[in-house]
């Protein structure tokens, strides 16, 4: 159907979008796939590998991937998507990681981002994508590559305050003992005769 310019996907059992679903409907301005509540992932070959380099003959206007489960998308497909009119991908349970930062290039309007949240991490449970600065997106490799390095940097801490003890703190008491050592020496002991009584 390539003259086909409008298509409704919603409130189906789908669990993805999979590879050149959308590849031949290239005359496709609106898409909806909306509260689709099993669907999880979406192809970036789901409108075909051409529109990945070159999205001057992607035709879609619209698109709304709302109300469905989907966690995270893929950042190739930031070619296609910075195309779009109109972009909803409110009501996902979006991870906030390094990997979801390039949505915030979008440009999406303050009415259809409002409800684009996090589900996780923890700490930005429910807070505007949108609203978060870019520091926030961390990726786990980076947090355990971060805790790594503070932990590193405080035993090099923790190696050099040793050494200043053992080479600078330790040869200073040992001169001073020293030192007192000489300005104080031991008494030597006396052997005194033994006293005899005469007995009257």
């Amino acid at each position: 159907m390539p003259a086909l310019k409008i298509l409704k996907l919603n409130n189906l059992a789908i669990t993805e979008v999979p590879d050149y679903v959308f590849a031949d409907l290239h005359g496709l301005e609106k898409l909806e796939l909306e509260r689709n509540r099993n669907l999880t992932k979406f192809s970036i070959l789901s409108f075909g590998r051409e529109v990945l380099e070159d999205a001057d003959d992607f035709t879609l206007e619209e698109l709304s991937l709302s109300g469905s489960r989907i966690p995270r998308l893929n950042e190739a497909l930031a070619e296609p998507f910075g195309q779009l009119v109109k972009l909803d991908l409110q009501g996902n349970p979006w991870i906030c990681d390094c990997n979801i930062m390039w949505l915030k290039k979008l440009q999406i309007p303050e009415r259809d981002y409002d409800h684009l949240r996090c589900r996780s991490p923890r700490p930005l449970y429910n807070a505007r994508i949108f609203e978060l600065p870019d520091s926030y997106f961390v990726c786990t490799a980076d947090r355990h590559l971060t805790a790594f390095t503070v932990a590193a940097a405080g035993f090099c801490v923790l190696l050099a305050l040793i050494a200043v003890w053992f080479f600078i703190v330790v040869p200073k008491w040992q001169t001073r003992g020293t030192e007192l050592g000489h300005l104080h020496p031991a008494a030597g002991y006396m052997v005194l005769p033994s006293v005899h009584s005469t007995p009257l």
